[in-house]
């Protein structure tokens, strides 16, 4: 399907960094599974304080213009994220299924400073 012909789905942006767009983000990409788009605007922030599990999409475009922020709580994180055994790692979203293309010049910052700082004894 041409990306000009498919439905175009635009989650609500953070009013702030504190606040969490999880749920909103999730109830577009459900709206745009099966030959939809999800668009996250320029200059806008995305806030994601919750763990999200996307292994269910089909035929979806994610474009990414804007910035999609985890936020920083690390004591948070550990607790609640998906565990994956390489090198023990911590993933704050899964992402699976077929057809799944993202796209865009947006940003996807996951706080790595304040991970590397936890964990090399800086803080």
């Amino acid at each position: 399907r041409a990306p000009h012909c498919r439905k175009t789905f635009t989650p609500r942006a953070s009013e702030n960094a504190e606040d969490d767009i999880s749920a909103d983000l999730l109830n577009a990409i459900k709206s745009a599974n099966n030959g939809g788009t999800v668009y996250l605007p320029k200059d806008q922030l995305f806030v994601i304080d919750e763990p999200l599990d996307l292994t269910f999409l089909n035929d979806i475009h994610i474009h990414l213009e804007g910035t999609i922020q985890f936020t920083n709580n690390v004591e948070k994180w550990q607790k609640n994220a998906f565990y994956h055994p390489f090198q023990r790692s911590l993933m704050f979203w899964k992402w699976g299924g077929k057809d799944v293309r993202i796209y865009g010049e947006g940003t996807i910052d996951g706080q790595g400073q304040r991970w590397w700082n936890e964990f090399s004894g800086a803080e």
